[in-house]
């Protein structure tokens, strides 16, 4: 069982802040943070004010690269939803029950990578910033989530979703299509499918 550990003011409250993150070290964390927070912990055991200042010194500087590691890795998944973005635009049909799964899916991509891109912030990049130490990557943090929100709207504006049903039916256009095909003009819907569908296999 652990020993009660005596409140000391500030500097016990730190501690106990980084003994909880360093049992639970993102794979993004600086390679470095581990340790730089052990050596932090260490100084305040031995209440040495020099060596305070080293080991807070090189946690800042571990909380500087783990942000800038979380801020490239936040950027490859923007790249990423860039990219799937590109593809979902080039499809098209009527409201659907898929197109609904898929909007969805596209909506919770754009939900996640807010709240990433708010999390790095309001995380490593403000305990960096309490360290002294400000993040070279940053400001990247601020174009990414307008580009995300700048996504989000691009992609989901004018959604098909079945919820906002279906275009209106032209029914003047329906009573000529039936009388003509009644004239034994036209063909049957299944024959052009399949004319299409051989042509699209050819091209």
């Amino acid at each position: 069982m652990a020993s009660a550990r005596v409140n000391q003011g500030p500097l016990e409250d730190l501690r106990l802040a980084l003994e909880t993150l360093n049992d639970c070290m993102p794979p993004e964390a600086s390679p470095d943070l581990p340790e730089a927070v052990r050596g932090f912990m260490a100084a305040i055991d031995y209440k040495d004010n020099v060596l305070l200042r080293s080991r807070y010194e090189a946690m800042g500087l571990a909380f500087v690269d783990t942000a800038d590691r979380a801020i490239e890795k936040a950027a490859d998944g923007v790249q990423r939803a860039r990219e799937a973005c590109r593809k979902v635009k080039s499809l098209n049909g009527p409201p659907d029950e898929q197109f609904d799964d898929l909007g969805k899916t596209c909506q919770a991509m754009f939900e996640r990578l807010l709240q990433g891109l708010a999390a790095i912030k309001d995380g490593w990049v403000r305990v960096a910033q309490v360290c002294d130490h400000e993040v070279p990557r940053a400001v990247e943090l601020e174009s990414l989530t307008r580009e995300v929100v700048s996504l989000q709207e691009s992609t989901l504006t004018g959604w098909p979703w079945t919820s906002l049903g279906l275009p209106p039916v032209d029914r003047t256009m329906v009573a000529e299509s039936r009388a003509a095909y009644a004239r034994g003009e036209g063909e049957p819907i299944q024959n052009w499918i399949e004319r299409e569908a051989n042509h699209s296999t050819r091209g």
